[in-house]
């Protein structure tokens, strides 16, 4: 796990039993609370509604182990939206902009 100010990535090896959705949520619930409670964090109000979640093989687990470590790294040149995007068109996939607002 690691994160930026407006953004936190996870890795997390899930068993397909569990609902994406149900685990988001109890994230969210747990660390949210825990935040609201710890005196370092006293601005945290809540997490966005949204989320967003993308699988990895087996082989790609290091690369997306690094890519959460050196976030600071990446954020340097671009946004996390812009990221974003430039990532979803790269796959050929389409880019709702509204989708992140």
């Amino acid at each position: 796990m690691n994160g930026r100010p407006d953004h936190i990535h996870i890795l997390v090896d899930i068993h397909p039993t569990v609902a994406l959705a149900d685990l988001v949520k109890t994230l969210k619930q747990s660390s949210g609370n825990w935040l609201r409670n710890h005196p370092h964090f006293y601005m945290f109000d809540k997490w966005a509604e949204g989320y967003y979640a993308v699988s990895v093989g087996i082989d790609g687990i290091e690369a997306c182990r690094n890519y959460i470590i050196n976030q600071e790294i990446h954020h340097q040149d671009k946004t996390m939206i812009k990221e974003m995007e430039e990532m979803a068109k790269a796959y050929g996939l389409v880019w709702h902009p509204d989708d992140w607002f």
